[in-house]
């Protein structure tokens, strides 16, 4: 998936600089990037109205302008958008998103993230009580989605963050990942 977001063109920088926008900054001479293959994506990746980054950019418009444009610049570029318990009807709410997306041409980055156990109880600790909660929730993720286009990175990091698991449970989020 990152290769093909970079190779589409709107991957972000991996950290944005503090720099003004008037100044012309070069990339370094050995720095290449070179697209794996051409992009798949028949359109461009949704940009969501509304970014919080807009929020902070306007709150620093006085005090930092250069900062400001920064964060205007980063709230331009297209995101995922994070789906989990905070949804209280995830078939509604991804519904309007693809909608949205679609009415612009664009096709937006879906985030499924409330696998139990997630995080094994670290920084974003929760998920679904179950497996059987959990297959209910992603089916109303799907059902939201439809027949529309989308991007799904699902659960990122449900592979990287199993030590807290044991063999059964792993298998059992194993299983999840496959049904989803």
């Amino acid at each position: 998936l990152l290769a093909t977001v970079a190779a589409c063109g709107d991957a972000p920088p991996a950290r944005p600089r503090a720099v003004p926008l008037s100044a012309h900054v070069e990339p370094p001479a050995t720095h290449t990037v070179t697209p794996i293959a051409p992009s798949p994506l028949p359109r461009r990746l949704w940009v969501q109205p509304g970014h919080p980054a807009h929020e902070v950019a306007d709150a620093l418009l006085l005090r930092s302008p250069d900062d400001a444009a920064l964060l205007e610049r980063l709230a331009a570029l297209p995101a995922g958008i994070w789906l989990g318990p905070w949804m209280p009807d995830p078939r509604k709410e991804v519904a309007k998103i693809v909608d949205a997306a679609g009415r612009t041409g664009a096709i937006p980055v879906l985030v499924p993230y409330n696998i139990p156990s997630r995080d094994c109880g670290q920084h974003s600790a929760g998920g679904a009580s179950s497996p059987e909660v959990y297959a209910r929730w992603i089916g109303q993720v799907a059902l939201g989605i439809g027949s529309s286009a989308a991007i799904v990175v699902l659960e990122p990091d449900s592979l990287t963050v199993t030590d807290c698991l044991g063999t059964g449970e792993l298998e059992r989020r194993l299983a999840m990942l496959r049904a989803a």
